[in-house]
């Protein structure tokens, strides 16, 4: 048997915000908070072959038998969708049940889908990050069944605490944020929270709640409200606004952050570890590329490959393109600087090599060129980059840092790099 719970949510501010198409066309940002009424999932495997969606808030059980999908008639379709869109599944029965009444503007619906979600997904064994958690519930909810809402009840209820999301076209970041326990209770004792007895249709309100014009000035009041409340987004612009405590505290928390939600799902990183070594292994050799920090990250990958991680061992074949200034400065200077890689992958590459190219923004067009001249010469392709790289550099894997600031990618990276090298090291040398 499966239990999962997640928590209901209230807004803060920014709400609206986190809309289709508000969101592609211009951004948005939310400050949320999760709260101690929850929505609960049980899931209980069964003999027999049907599938029972049991909801005790309303009394009512759907019944799906030999595989067949659910029909939708408007009462717990996210929970038939997410059934349908896995079939065919063992028998199982789902119990449903949240703290608040459905309507209530909590966000009940989409932590449904969270709760759902992640107890199909634990019971078949499947891992899911806590970003691809929540857009998934997203896509079932408002894209697949087309219910109309935002996104930040998705990634409140997949969170929790207290967080300040930022929406882009490229991607969402979940900055979780440090409040000191004077604040938060401070916070508790002004806050009332009541029932008015009375429900609402969201889809109703959102399709005349499109005003956009707001989105400049409400940004930029919000973002100070956040930094006066004592909570701090991670941003250059925002430096002069915190003292040392605050950066050191906060960019750290980020930073740990990042590296947790690379630690929920590691079955990428032993990927590109095996295909390094594979590679390795095979007489071929690893190429690197990258711009500023990001040449100096290739830089130091190939130094604990060819010198050593942790053995006394053989030396491994792997190359920065980064270090030749000879041949940087005449590329570009005869061709241009979108040519440094390229010209030197098609130079030195051989099928069966691999080619590491990392940029943070997944838009360098030296690294991209590097890329599509590698695989035109059949050489596999590895590009690491953050969230608004994710999908868009045409290699054959993206190792995806999740955050959206150039630092934090940076330092996700570092991390991971040192890992693969350690990895490699046990997979070539076990003894």
């Amino acid at each position: 048997m499966i239990r999962c719970k997640a928590p209901l949510r209230i807004s803060f501010a920014g709400g609206g915000t986190d809309v289709s198409p508000f969101v592609e066309e211009h951004g948005g940002t939310v400050l949320n908070a999760a709260i101690n009424l929850y929505s609960y999932c049980t899931l209980k495997p069964v003999e027999e072959d049907e599938i029972r969606i049991i909801d005790h808030d309303i009394g009512i059980e759907y019944v799906s038998k030999n595989g067949n999908p659910f029909k939708y008639d408007g009462v717990n379709d996210i929970a038939k969708a997410i059934i349908n869109e896995l079939l065919p599944l063992p028998g199982f029965e789902l119990r449903l049940h949240t703290d608040a009444r459905r309507g209530t503007g909590l966000g009940s619906s989409s932590t449904h889908a969270v709760t759902v979600l992640q107890a199909i997904y634990t019971w078949a064994g499947t891992e899911l990050t806590s970003y691809d958690l929540a857009e998934k519930a997203y896509k079932i909810e408002r894209i697949d069944l087309d219910q109309k809402g935002g996104r930040q009840d998705q990634y409140s209820a997949v969170f929790g605490g207290i967080n300040f999301i930022e929406f882009e076209k490229s991607g969402t970041l979940v900055n979780p944020l440090n409040i000191k326990d004077e604040v938060l209770k401070e916070l508790d004792y002004r806050m009332v929270f009541c029932s008015l007895n009375n429900t609402r249709s969201s889809p109703e309100i959102i399709s005349v709640h499109y005003i956009p014009v707001t989105l400049l000035v409400f940004r930029f009041n919000l973002e100070l409200k956040v930094l006066e409340f004592g909570l701090v987004r991670q941003d250059g612009n925002y430096l002069d606004k915190l003292n040392q405590t605050q950066y050191i505290q906060q960019s750290l928390l980020e930073t740990a952050r990042i590296l947790n939600e690379l630690s929920q799902d590691t079955s990428k990183i032993e990927e590109i570890a095996l295909l390094w070594a594979n590679c390795l292994r095979g007489g071929n050799k690893i190429m690197f590329c990258g711009n500023g920090g990001s040449a100096g990250d290739s830089q130091h990958m190939v130094g604990e490959l060819v010198g050593r991680f942790y053995k006394n061992r053989e030396p491994l074949a792997a190359v920065s393109l980064s270090t030749d200034t000879t041949v940087l400065t005449a590329v570009s200077n005869d061709y241009s600087f979108e040519e440094v890689y390229s010209r030197q992958v098609q130079a030195l590459g051989k099928q069966g090599d691999v080619l590491v190219g990392i940029s943070t923004s997944g838009s360098s067009r030296n690294v991209l060129k590097a890329i599509k001249a590698a695989t035109d010469l059949n050489i596999f392709t590895v590009c690491v980059t953050g969230l608004s790289g994710k999908g868009i550099t045409g290699a054959d894997m993206e190792l995806i840092i999740p955050s959206l600031e150039t630092p934090r990618i940076q330092e996700g990276y570092f991390s991971v790099g040192h890992i693969i090298c350690g990895l490699v090291e046990q997979i070539i040398f076990p003894n």
